[in-house]
């Protein structure tokens, strides 16, 4: 064993690493998918990113094509999209990384939704030179075709910065749809 882990007496700092899929789309807006149970506190789920994957001749845009996944719940894993009604099938994946304790000091989950071009979020203040933020996917309600020019996937190009211990902000190119994005605030010891 090399560097710190060999004080945790282990040859990882993972404990161990999932992939979940969840399907949705034609009436739904959202899929679930069951994993083995893990310990929210120290597990980060990590979007391998969703789209519609089923025959998409271009006439369904964003709104029903792209997705946002999160773990939920101890054992469950969800993905959504903004709006049901494509007619095609979606689906969206992740790797859920469980590891040992004495890594991840604190995670803050969490959906962020508006128009504004600028999204903020109220965090419990954190120590900036050891977190990070993940994005678990972006969806927006432009439902407008994707061969169609017209503007709508600069709702899908955000960013983000901290603008304090106790806030981040994520930014877009315009404030015209409501846009959501999923996020994970992790913070290391």
């Amino acid at each position: 064993m090399g560097g710190m882990v060999g004080l945790w007496g282990a040859s990882s700092i993972i404990d161990s690493v999932q992939y979940a899929s969840a399907t949705f789309g034609v009436s739904s807006a959202s899929g679930t998918a069951t994993i083995a149970s893990v310990d929210m506190s120290r597990t980060l789920c990590v979007s391998a990113n969703g789209v519609n994957y089923t025959n998409d001749d271009g006439t369904f845009g964003p709104g029903y094509t792209l997705a946002r996944i999160k773990l939920t719940n101890a054992t469950t894993v969800t993905a959504e999209n903004f709006t049901s009604g494509s007619t095609y099938t979606n689906a969206a994946g992740a790797f859920i990384i469980s590891f040992r304790p004495g890594v991840i000091k604190l995670i803050q989950r969490g959906t962020v939704s508006g128009s504004a071009a600028a999204l903020g979020i109220s965090l419990t203040a954190v120590n900036r030179a050891k977190t990070i933020v993940l994005v678990g996917g972006i969806t927006a309600n432009t439902l407008g075709a994707w061969n169609v020019p017209t503007g709508s996937m600069r709702e899908f190009g955000v960013y983000g910065y901290f603008t304090s211990d106790t806030a981040f902000q994520f930014e877009k190119a315009s404030a015209v749809y409501i846009t959501n994005v999923n996020y994970e605030v992790v913070e290391f010891f």
